[in-house]
């Protein structure tokens, strides 16, 4: 006999630091389901000013004989 597999996300922002309750909430899971796996992936806050792609991020200027200047 062959049982069904489910998966179910919860997605929380908050302002707190959420590795300890992480902790706490797989346990209470663990406690409640049959648990088979669990992935959980923390996503923080990145400064947004800074450039991730490997791009220039600096003003271009055209000089009026046609060069680039960086």
């Amino acid at each position: 006999m062959t049982f069904k597999n489910y998966q179910f996300s919860i997605n929380v922002k908050t302002n707190h630091d959420p590795r300890k309750a992480i902790f706490e909430i797989v346990n209470q899971l663990k406690g409640i389901l049959p648990v088979l796996s669990i992935d959980y992936k923390l996503v923080e806050d990145r400064d947004v000013t800074v450039e991730h792609h490997g791009g220039v991020n600096e003003t271009v200027e055209t000089k009026e004989s046609g060069d680039v200047s960086f």
